[in-house]
């Protein structure tokens, strides 16, 4: 003999109503843990697309700092030019004034040494008259 024909009609009634609240919350808690699957999958996505921000982020941190490094370098660079510029400028300026007088003084020699022919001629041709 088998046990639910032993029991009672109204027993087994109960536990038929049992068993299907049983396979209904079973049923239940398998939805509630494929809803939670899909959470967890979704919250994964949204953790991986949160670390490559946090990466983006990172990497635009150091892109603007090396921008700032870059144009600080640049401002010096700059000042040196400028200072290069005006060295150079003065030098010149300074180059420019020894070759003045330095042609100032071949020009005196060369008018000193033709006035020096023009007087030896001069006195040449006046020695020479009667």
């Amino acid at each position: 003999m088998s046990m639910t024909s032993s029991l009672p009609p109204d027993q087994l009634t109960n536990l038929a109503s049992r068993l299907d609240t049983i396979f209904y919350r079973v049923e239940a808690h398998e939805r509630s843990m494929t809803d939670i699957k899909e959470q967890f999958r979704e919250f994964s996505r949204v953790r991986e697309i949160e670390l490559q921000f946090l990466s983006v982020q990172s990497s635009i941190t150091r892109i603007e700092r090396d921008v700032s490094e870059t144009r600080r370098e640049n401002g010096e660079i700059k000042k040196e030019l400028e200072a290069l510029k005006d060295k150079i400028a003065t030098t010149d300026a300074q180059s420019q004034q020894r070759n003045s007088g330095l042609q100032l003084k071949w020009l005196y020699a060369i008018v000193a040494g033709v006035f020096a022919i023009v007087v030896a001629i001069i006195g040449f041709v006046l020695s020479r008259l009667p």
